[in-house]
């Protein structure tokens, strides 16, 4: 899994390889792969990938003349 930041200059990946048998070995290998990209600055990519995302449908909606 791969997470880049807006502006493309940062950039974090991870790949873990594990045999899954269950639903619940998905559900902790996502919760393993989550945690790892977390601790390796993951986070504050979607963090600021989120707040783009927000000031785009606001521009975009602000443009349209809607309000929120």
């Amino acid at each position: 899994m791969c997470h880049s930041s807006v502006d493309g200059k940062d950039h974090v990946q991870h790949t873990l390889k594990e045999v899954v048998k269950s639903v619940e070995d998905s559900e902790q290998l996502g919760a393993q792969l989550a945690n790892i990209l977390i601790e390796t600055e993951a986070r504050k990519i979607l963090d600021d990938v989120n707040v783009d995302r927000d000031r785009r449908v606001y521009e975009a909606k602000t443009a349209e003349g809607e309000q929120w």
